[in-house]
Parts: structure tokens; C-alpha cells; sequence
């Protein structure tokens, strides 16, 4: 079983604002301050694994060592069907000392040339790691196609590059809220990231409103949907179907209660209770 995060502060080891941020919103809701190895001064450590999951694990554990804080870093990139999975693990290197992407980009609409095969994925690896040595990770993958010219300019890294499965717009035009319950990391996150956090802080910063629904809410629906999607696979059950009741994988408490509170006009105080019953 995976071992449960209490602490209230967590080094989000990474220099890449993108990243963090994203990292933010997922977390959130969950009460937790995430700090950046950035503001806490932290050097980048020479990413000399040959997987995703071992330059995580490389970057976690080299913050612990700076910070002695419990980490989370990510290792993430794009995969090129047509590239035999290129950049991969080198995705930010194919960007130059710079990390122009618009470079890395180009490079990797050059090497496909008139292909007609442009399926690509993302993948990420998220690993968290103590200071006692022990280390959790996840890895999440979204699919779809690159497109060219690139289009869009709210995302980073490939984001203007890559329309995900199912869209017809780029991560770089989507809005964010959006991207950040599909993408690559909120896939990681989803699959057992929230196991490791108690639930119980669900109530620390969540505030339902009126507009809790909206995508102009101050969290939005962009953690809240993985948090929960993290709980109903940490309880043993498809995140995919609605609850319906009490089953022998299922918790008795109903995860979508507090999601649907407001509309029901239910105060804090009782969504709070709904989430702590058993």
C-alpha cells in the first residue's frame, strides 16, 4: 500500500513554471503549499537516466538532499511514433541550451517530413521521495497527433504541436482548466497520486460557491476532477462510472456528494460531514 503524504509543505522539484503550476492546481485542493526547487534555490541536477522514471527519481531525491523536505519531480516528453519514440527522455535537450521549443519543435516537424504517420504521445513520470530514502512514482501517458504549423499560445513545452485524442484543437489553444484534467501529468496524478494524500484535506481549501461548476471559479473543476478521480481509484472502483450506492469495492461515504453539494444548496458544514462518513 502506498504510503500516505501528512506533511503540509511540498518541494515541487522543478525549475519549469509550466510544470509547477500545473502541479499546483492538482494539488490544491488537497491543502498542500507546494514550493519550487527554483524559489528554494535549489540546482537542477544533470538528468543522466535512461528512463523517465529514473531521471524523476534523480530530481526528487536531489531536492530531498537540498531541501530535506519530502519532493515531487516529474520527468516528462513527447514520444514520436514515426521517430521510433524520439525525443523521449531527451525532449528538452532536442530544445538546446535555450529551451527554445519553437526549436525543438521545428527539429521534430523537419525529421518527420512528409510522413504521413504523426501519431505521438506525452508521457510523464511523477515521483515522490522522503527524506528517509523511500520513493512512490506514477506515470501517465496522453495520445494524439502532431500538427503543423504550430497553433495556439497558452500551453508549453510541444503543447502548440499536439492535438490530444478526441480534440480538434491544440493543448497550446485549449484553456487551460481544460488541459489540466486530460493531460499527461493529471493522468499520473489520477492513477494513485491521491492515494498517498489523506483525504481528509479535502475540506482544508475547499470552499464550494454558487459557481463551483463554472470554469471561472477561482480552482476551477481542474483539481477537484482529478482528486476525486484519484480517490475512486484509490478506493478499488472505475473513476469512469458514477457512484450508485454502496458496492464491496466501493467506500459507503459517496465521493460525488460535495461535487454536487451546491446545486443542492448544502452548506460546508454538511459536505464536510458527507465526506467524513463511513
Amino acid at each position: 500500500m502506498a504510503r500516505r503524504f501528512d506533511e503540509p509543505r511540498l518541494v515541487m522539484a522543478s525549475h519549469n513554471e509550466g510544470k509547477v503550476r500545473e502541479i499546483r492546481d492538482l494539488l490544491s485542493p488537497l491543502g498542500r503549499d507546494v514550493v519550487s526547487a527554483k524559489e528554494l534555490d535549489l540546482p537542477e541536477p544533470e538528468e543522466t537516466g535512461d528512463t523517465f522514471v529514473a531521471n524523476a527519481l534523480l530530481k526528487a531525491r536531489a531536492a530531498v538532499a537540498g531541501s530535506g523536505l519530502a519532493c515531487l519531480a516529474d520527468d516528462s516528453g513527447i514520444e514520436v511514433a514515426a521517430l521510433n519514440g524520439d525525443p523521449g527522455i531527451y525532449t528538452a535537450r532536442w530544445a538546446g541550451p535555450d529551451r527554445d521549443f519553437m526549436v525543438a519543435m521545428s527539429r521534430v516537424n523537419d525529421a518527420l517530413g512528409d510522413a504521413q504517420d504523426r501519431r505521438a504521445n506525452f508521457t510523464a513520470v511523477l515521483a515522490l521521495c522522503w527524506p528517509d530514502g523511500h520513493c512512490e512514482t506514477f506515470e501517465g501517458k496522453v495520445f494524439g497527433t502532431l500538427v503543423w504549423p504550430v497553433r495556439g499560445d497558452k500551453g508549453f513545452g510541444f503543447d502548440p504541436m499536439f492535438v490530444p485524442d478526441g480534440y480538434d484543437i491544440t493543448f497550446a489553444e485549449m484553456d487551460p482548466a481544460k488541459k489540466h484534467t486530460i493531460s499527461h501529468r493529471a493522468v499520473a496524478f489520477q492513477k494513485n497520486v491521491g492515494c498517498l494524500f489523506r483525504w481528509r484535506t479535502l475540506n482544508h481549501r475547499w470552499r464550494p460557491t454558487r459557481r463551483q461548476g463554472s470554469a471561472s471559479t477561482s480552482t476551477g473543476p481542474i483539481a477537484r476532477g482529478s482528486v476525486l478521480t484519484a480517490i475512486s481509484t484509490c478506493a478499488g472502483r472505475d473513476p469512469s462510472t458514477p457512484w450508485s450506492g454502496a458496492t464491496p469495492s466501493a467506500p459507503k461515504w459517496r465521493i460525488g456528494e460535495p461535487v454536487r453539494a451546491t446545486r443542492h444548496k448544502r452548506s460546508p458544514a454538511s459536505i464536510s460531514a458527507a465526506v467524513r462518513r463511513r
